[in-house]
């Protein structure tokens, strides 16, 4: 029994957590499915002689296989179940008595594990610290430390096994926080095995946990500190500050995360992980070359090797997507509206997945607007889109999904400039009454002008009879804000005066003041909030060259 696992590990509680477990083993808390009573037998028989004296027959397996079970036919083999059923009950035991964090944190389970394996080998430690026999000691206390030690190790390897791999968690709960408390509880593991190393005096051991200590720490706070920049700079490109304190703060962590990168340790240097905030500080503080290290940034955000949770991912393509909205702002290149388009679908089809494959007319009509916005090289996608809810399939949010569909077909038709199909894709649906959703509504009005205008149809009565009645019907039109209301009768107003100028200049008329007329076009859409500003700023120029 003296060299059994059991009784070394029995020897590092405390007399008085002994009387607590003795209260405590034949509740339901330690209650075991069979031969539960064998375990608790042996446990007080051999809790009064742990901390004693004790003679050799006492601590003789056969005796106390004799002494417990021998009105049984085997007694070594009920007195071996009787051990191991205990064994689990004291590490039961230890766990409840260490879990320092209450089961409605927001930690995942995952992480509780490590917290709660990370609290036993503290515990461990501090029970087995210090113990290295001297010349004195007995073979008892000798073969004790053995013991003890190779409780620690086992310990350690079951905490290694758990920050050594990144967890494949479902859902959305491993985010930034807990990956650095994942990061740092690696830390601890490794220190914790430095410290009593260092107890022991056994300075080989302690230098190897020392040094990957000191690589866990790296790895926890480069990453930690460059997220935090990361985020500072984006940040800052959005809402640049003005005020000198805040400036000269945001200054000095800048020119400290460049010296971070500059100098990192060579075990850092091939890490996916920081290697991709590498690229991201790049990219938003050199502006000279951000065009090539949102490359590399896109490169590594693909890797499979990505030592990162999911989430963090996402916060990185969310970086992407403000920096490409702050330079098409900027250089006004559809480049970045396109990145910002691919973020986009990456988004839709999850929503369209997680929704049992339908999607709303809302988001619909605004996926297409936005694709066709961009230019000629999204036609394709908008086509495939279309197939896949044909006449209106899998399309909710509205009464009339046939004419949400139609509305967007005849959409892509007129960027295609394929007008007159695009008209036939409308007939039968005059003022829209049967469209349910104004936000759609407002967009079919507009298509059909777009429409009527590009066919040369100036003074059509269809057309005419449209932008009065439109006009009336938006002015009556309930569940749209104003600004969408005031946009988009500024753009009838004006169309209305292009038409009736077009008209005109088809009949050969006068074209006194037309210049000024111009002019004023001009500056009233660029500076007013204006529907199919884009749309209206060509057509006026193209009646300049008329």
């Amino acid at each position: 029994m003296l060299k059994s696992n059991l009784f070394s590990l029995l020897r590092l509680f405390k007399s008085e957590e002994m009387d607590l477990l003795d209260q405590l083993i034949d509740t339901a808390l330690f209650k075991l499915p069979n031969r539960h009573t064998d375990s608790v037998r042996l446990f007080r028989h051999l809790k009064p002689i742990l901390h004693q004296s004790y003679g050799e027959n006492e601590l003789d397996k056969k005796s106390i296989a004799r002494h417990l079970f021998g009105h049984r036919a085997n007694p070594d083999t009920e007195l071996r179940k009787a051990m191991s059923n205990l064994a689990g009950i004291l590490k039961k035991f230890v766990r409840v008595q260490q879990v320092l964090l209450p089961q409605t944190t927001s930690v995942s389970g995952f992480l509780r594990d490590i917290q709660v394996d990370l609290s036993l080998l503290q515990w461990l430690k501090s029970r087995t610290a210090n113990t290295i026999p001297t010349a004195k000691s007995s073979f008892i206390v000798d073969h004790s430390t053995r013991k003890n030690q190779l409780l620690v190790e086992h310990q350690y390897q079951i905490l290694h096994q758990y920050t050594g791999v990144l967890p494949t968690e479902e859902g959305p709960g491993f985010n930034q926080r807990n990956y650095s408390e994942w990061l740092l509880a690696g830390f601890w593991t490794e220190y914790e095995m430095f410290d009593y190393y260092g107890l022991q005096r056994l300075p080989i051991e302690q230098e190897r946990h020392m040094i990957q200590a000191l690589g866990a720490l790296d790895q926890f706070y480069y990453q930690l500190k460059m997220s935090l920049v990361v985020h500072l700079q984006t940040n800052q490109m959005m809402r640049p500050i003005q005020e000198t304190f805040e400036y000269a703060i945001v200054q000095d962590q800048v020119v400290h995360a460049q010296k971070l990168l500059e100098n990192l340790p060579q075990h850092l240097i091939h890490s996916s992980s920081i290697q991709l905030y590498n690229a991201a500080y790049a990219m938003l503080t050199q502006a000279e070359n951000s065009e090539a290290h949102y490359l590399e940034l896109e490169k590594h955000i693909g890797s499979y090797a990505l030592d990162l949770p999911e989430e963090i991912i996402t916060t990185f393509q969310t970086i992407q997507r403000i920096y490409c909205s702050v330079m098409y702002n900027r250089t006004g290149k559809t480049i970045y509206l396109q990145r910002n388009f691919a973020f986009f679908t990456q988004h839709l089809e999850s929503e369209i997945k997680q929704q049992g494959g339908t999607i709303s007319a809302l988001s619909f009509s605004a996926a297409i607007s936005n694709a066709l916005r961009i230019g000629q090289e999204n036609h394709e996608w908008v086509t495939r889109f279309l197939q896949r809810f044909q006449n209106g399939k899998n399309l909710f949010g509205t009464e009339t999904p046939r004419e949400v569909y139609k509305t967007n077909r005849a959409n892509l038709l007129l960027s295609q400039q394929a007008y007159r199909e695009a008209s036939n894709e409308l007939i039968g649906y005059e003022w829209y009454g049967r469209i349910d959703e104004p936000q759609i509504l407002l967009l079919a009005i507009r298509i059909d002008l777009k429409i009527q205008y590009e066919m040369g149809k100036y003074e059509d009565d269809y057309t005419m009879r449209t932008l009065d009645n439109a006009e009336k019907r938006i002015l009556r039109l309930g569940g749209i804000d104003q600004q969408q209301r005031d946009m988009t009768l500024f753009f009838l107003r004006l169309l209305k005066q292009l038409c009736l100028v077009a008209v005109k200049l088809k009949m050969r008329r006068s074209q006194d003041g037309l210049d000024s007329k111009i002019a004023k076009w001009q500056t009233e859409i660029n500076s007013k909030p204006v529907a199919e500003k884009a749309w209206l700023l060509q057509k006026v120029k193209e009646i300049t060259e008329l």
